[in-house]
């Protein structure tokens, strides 16, 4: 029997090969959040894209194009992959709970659970003289500031949908790569939507359906209670504001005895 012997050039390393069988090369693929047919070109996204050998002004051209059928600002979640020479793909897929959850309820989409910031998805950058130890405690230092300031909020509900809203949704986030893959169940992710949509300020109803009337009064209720809100927020500033014009001249009268 004839012994086996290798194939000339066999032993050859294909260096595509390697990227494609192997594991991943660091920093080849970015995970974040971009508003659709919107995409920014500025620090700290198109730095950071600049670094990876792209032209800002040129992926942002092509995520505007591939998203153009979407409504503007719309929070999508991007997949790029950097391929090196120039060379880069992505692939989006949809916004967040948050967002869905807030646009169903007819409230602001821009509450701050909506639109997550750019910046918290980035690899850690060090600039200077910075360490890596200095960048995590920064970002431990905002994490903890942002959960004390989320334990210190009053709860305020600005909207409601019912418990078919919450399956319409869960039926369109199900079908993300982050959930497909993961085995869970629909009734979970109606459950998750759920326990989200009370995390960022909508009140799911036990009713079937909600009629006109009783809605517009619900939305009504909300709109004076921002509108409340804004004029107590501009007379503190108003108060605020001539206390430091008292104090100031108080401290000119005084310097000039």
């Amino acid at each position: 029997m004839k012994p086996f012997s290798m194939v000339k050039g066999a032993t050859r390393i294909n260096k595509s090969t390697v990227f494609e069988f192997g594991h991943q090369e660091p920093g080849r693929i970015l995970f974040t959040w971009l508003p659709a047919g919107g995409c920014p070109t500025g620090p700290p996204f198109g730095s950071y894209v600049a670094i990876k050998g792209v032209a800002p002004a040129d992926f942002a051209k092509k995520w505007n194009d591939r998203t153009a059928h979407i409504k503007p600002g719309t929070p999508l979640a991007a997949y790029i992959t950097f391929q090196g020479s120039k060379l880069f793909d992505f692939r989006f897929e949809t916004p967040p709970t948050e967002w869905l959850v807030r646009q169903a309820a007819g409230a602001s989409t821009k509450h701050f659970s909506c639109m997550p910031e750019i910046a918290n998805h980035l690899p850690v950058v060090m600039a200077n003289m910075e360490s890596v130890m200095y960048k995590e405690f920064e970002f431990h230092k905002k994490y903890i500031e942002k959960w004390k300031e989320a334990i210190r909020r009053e709860p305020e509900v600005d909207g409601i949908i019912t418990r078919k809203h919450c399956y319409e949704i869960a039926k369109v986030k199900i079908n993300d790569n982050k959930y497909k893959f993961s085995g869970i169940s629909l009734q979970q992710m109606v459950q998750k939507v759920i326990n989200t949509a009370y995390q960022c300020g909508i009140e799911v109803t036990e009713k079937r359906n909600l009629k006109p009337d009783e809605y517009s009064q619900i939305l009504k209720d909300i709109r004076e209670r921002d509108e409340r809100k804004r004029i107590e927020a501009e007379k503190k500033a108003q108060e605020e504001a001539e206390l430091r014009r008292k104090m100031a001249k108080e401290r000119k009268a005084t310097a000039g005895r």
